[in-house]
């Protein structure tokens, strides 16, 4: 609501440029002949349209009138006669016209000319602006056209020269920008704060829209100027939609026209990794025509994948790989140009570098002339120990570009005596030749046997790897691993489960039993001993294990009691020895866990809401019961009531026949709608506890407060209501409740709050709150932003993000 903030007590001195701050405002006059100056302190509601100043040649008969022509603080009212008293006053007024009360008079006497005394001639400074486009300006002028400009774009729109065409020194030269749009507008820094007598200096003034739509502000010019002391000058513009090309690297690096993509030096015939370029439309309009060209004397080796598309809304982005492909060893550059209908970028070029070097390469190849991946192990048969296996041929080709010479073979590792090799058939081998050797599984020893065959050659660099594994069979043997991949090896070793509220979910850990040895394992078994209720096995579908195979079980932990719980877990197989056991434990503990009903409906935390229907204002309105459980394991305490909201009055509260609850008991209290206004009526309850995660329930309550007789339906046969059955009110449709959501603003998360606009619901921005703790509220424009705010809906944003270790809070205030 709109209220028009009154001049509580102005006082005037008659001194040129006196002023005196005081409660309500600043009212000065400035002496001038038959003409007086009068300037007065801006009125600080948001919404002033203008002053008008009163006057007149008898106290509190203000029969004249002038207008200060907008949310100017100065006028000059001439036309005065000599000798007479004058009396004025200054009010404000609002965009609708409505005035404020007059501030206090002041009185002024017009000074008589004396010709025997002849005026002394004051020298004094004046300041006039000139602009660039438009010559002298007039106070309040505007300084140039308005611009139109995309978002995200800037340009000058004029320079301005301040000329000090006074007698005196021109002092205290200050820049100062206010106005809706300000934030639209610059100026360059003033090169001094003072001027000579005839001496000039120039600025720049600024254009660089901060949003679609127009802007406006007011350049102010304060010095020392009489007349002018501060010198107002128009600004306007207009922001537009338009694309904004923007493109980084892979690491998200933002790059330059004229910036290099480096590929480094690569061996030919191979390609490179590719560099992927993000190109992104950071405007507000789409972006079109999205065009990549390569040229250069090295365009060849630089190949493009396509396009995933060639338009951009705002806001999103595509990606462009480049892979480097040489045809020649040297080194090879290019230029690819970006293109797109943003008007800012002409052309958005790239260099492109990158180098091929001539190299032989080993290539290892198995029996059927499949390449071996690089780092992964070749599995040999299992050999019985004692006996050999059958040679293994691989191959070796040369796929590089440069001949390969001095082949061998070596071999290393822990069981290279149980891997025999032969050497290369070909020493030498030209690009694209191969030749072949063997390997033999002999084990020396029973179980696993890993080995590393080298093979090499008299080029640094180019040696290649095979690592070979083969197993002697002997016995099955049992590895077990716990959930942390830590091998449970130690006999009585415990896996602890941590502590569980006993109405929670049970918490299930995985483990992994593998066959380290070299024959089958059979006959799996699981037995459990101890708190065995507590603790559940789900035993592999298999009862057996091929050698090296592994298999998963998981065990679930859900306690029965509280304190602390253990089972020992025994594995029984055909491998050697006892059956491998370990230990599982865990705590059990209890807590208090809160559920609201109201009637058949359970209450959800985030979206708890009570409708009331329509009350008869200062008639008792329709009652609702609510309901508190503890559904819980373990007392729930201190449980309390508190209203909040701002119609908290109109919502009355039964008393709750105890603060604490035990597992399983449920406690009723009643709320009763009696309103005071008519319209929405908006309040709440917050029901306290000692629930770990919901020790705050918020509950919110509305009802609609109307003139007009409300109609209901009796309880009980005789239709009479009832202490047991309170009437029931014909209830409309229900407004929708607050909505607490949140939204994505640059990839960051904020939580906002939605309030539907019903008719008669009186609610501002200034009425949310925000929160860290739930301790300290806080609301205000530095602490939040109204998203949208019209007939039908106020939607609020909190200004601080959601992070992951700061939760944030928003509500209606109490």
């Amino acid at each position: 609501m709109y209220t028009l903030c009154s001049f509580k007590k102005i006082l005037f001195i008659l001194t040129l440029h006196l002023a005196l701050f005081v409660t309500g405002g600043l009212f000065t006059v400035a002496k001038a002949g038959e003409s007086v100056a009068l300037s007065w302190d801006s009125n600080p509601e948001p919404d002033i349209a203008g002053y008008r100043v009163r006057y007149g040649q008898t106290s509190g008969n203000l029969e004249e009138m002038e207008d200060s022509g907008g949310a100017h603080t100065e006028i000059v009212i001439s036309s005065l006669t000599p000798g007479d008293t004058y009396y004025f006053a200054v009010l404000a007024y609002n965009q609708q016209g409505v005035e404020g009360p007059l501030s206090d008079e002041i009185s002024y006497e017009v000074p008589r000319p004396n010709p025997e005394v002849p005026a002394m001639p004051v020298e004094t400074p004046e300041l006039a602006v000139e602009s660039s486009s438009a010559g002298f300006l007039a106070f309040a002028e505007s300084i140039a056209p308005a611009p139109t400009l995309g978002i995200g774009s800037s340009a000058r729109m004029a320079t301005l020269t301040l000329h000090n065409r006074g007698k005196a020194k021109l002092r205290g030269l200050t820049l100062s920008l206010s106005g809706p749009g300000a934030a639209s507008f610059s100026t360059s820094a003033l090169s001094s704060d003072s001027l000579a007598a005839g001496a000039s200096l120039s600025i720049a003034v600024n254009f660089a829209p901060t949003g679609v739509g127009s802007h406006a502000a007011v350049l102010h010019v304060s010095s020392n100027d009489p007349t002018h002391p501060r010198f107002d000058l128009a600004l306007a513009g207009m922001g537009v939609d338009s694309p904004r090309f923007a493109v980084a690297d892979s690491l998200t690096h933002a790059l330059s026209p004229g910036n290099t993509l480096a590929f480094g030096s690569l061996e030919l015939g191979t390609d490179s990794d590719p560099k992927i370029l993000t190109i992104r439309n950071s405007g507000t309009a789409p972006m079109a025509g999205l065009t990549a060209l390569v040229s250069g004397l090295g365009a060849a080796d630089f190949q493009l994948a396509p396009w995933a598309t060639t338009t951009l809304a705002p806001g999103e982005s595509t990606q462009l790989k480049i892979v480097f492909k040489p045809h020649a060893a040297g080194s090879s550059r290019a230029q690819i140009q970006l293109s797109c209908n943003d008007t800012r970028v002409s052309s958005f070029e790239l260099l492109l570098s990158g180098s091929a070097l001539s190299l032989p390469r080993i290539e290892l190849m198995d029996h059927v002339g499949k390449s071996l991946p690089v780092g992964l192990p070749v599995l040999a048969p299992a050999v019985v120990l004692g006996g050999s296996g059958r040679p293994i041929t691989y191959t070796i080709r040369n796929s590089g570009t440069a001949p390969l010479t001095r082949l061998s073979v070596s071999t290393t590792g822990p069981a290279a005596t149980s891997f025999i090799t032969t050497q290369p058939r070909l020493k030498s081998l030209a690009p694209g030749a191969s030749t072949t050797f063997n390997v033999t599984f002999h084990p020396t020893s029973g179980g696993w046997a890993t080995a590393k065959v080298r093979v090499s050659s008299s080029i640094s660099g180019s040696a290649r790897e095979i690592s070979l594994k083969a197993n002697a069979l002997t016995v099955p043997a049992i590895r077990l691993t716990g959930p942390d991949r830590q091998t449970l090896a130690a006999a009585g070793a415990v896996v602890n489960f941590g502590s569980r509220d006993l109405i929670d979910k049970s918490v299930v850990r995985t483990f992994t039993l593998k066959n380290t040895g070299s024959a089958a394992l059979t006959g799996l078994r699981f037995t459990r001993q101890g708190d065995a209720a507590d603790f559940e096995v789900i035993a592999p579908k298999s009862k057996s294990l091929a050698p090296g195979r592994s298999a998963k079980f998981s065990i679930s932990f859900a306690p029965t009691r509280t304190g602390m719980r253990a089972a020992v877990i025994s594995i029984a197989s055909n491998a050697s020895g006892p059956p491998r056991e370990f230990t599982v434990s865990g705590s059990g503990v209890a807590a208090p866990e809160i559920q609201i009903s109201l009637g058949k409906r359970e209450l959800d935390k985030n979206t708890a809401y009570v409708e009331f229907g329509k009350g008869q204002i200062g008639e008792t309105g329709s009652t609702e019961t609510l309901v508190i459980s503890n559904v819980g394991s373990a007392p729930l305490k201190n449980i309390s009531l508190s209203k909040t909201g701002i119609s908290r009055s109109e919502f009355s509260m039964s008393h709750l026949p105890g603060r604490t609850l035990a597992p399983g008991k449920s406690a009723r209290f009643n709320v009763t709608f009696r309103a005071r206004k008519s319209g929405i009526r908006w309040a709440g309850i917050r029901v306290s506890s000692n629930d770990g995660d919901e020790d705050e329930f918020e509950i919110i309550l509305t009802g609609t407060g109307t003139t007009g007789k409300v109609t209901f339906k009796k309880g009980g046969k005789s239709g009479k209501a009832s202490a047991a059955t309170a009437p029931q009110f014909a209830k409309p449709a229900p407004a929708a409740p607050p909505v607490v959501s949140v939204v994505r603003i640059d990839g960051r998360k904020f939580r906002t709050l939605t309030i539907s606009r019903t008719a008669g619901i009186s609610i501002s921005a200034a009425d949310v709150q925000v929160s860290s703790d739930r301790v300290e509220w806080a609301s205000g424009t530095r602490h939040t932003t109204v998203l949208r705010d019209d007939s039908q809906v106020l939607q609020v944003r909190d200004n601080t993000p959601l992070t992951q270790d700061q939760k944030r809070f928003i509500r209606l205030k109490d």
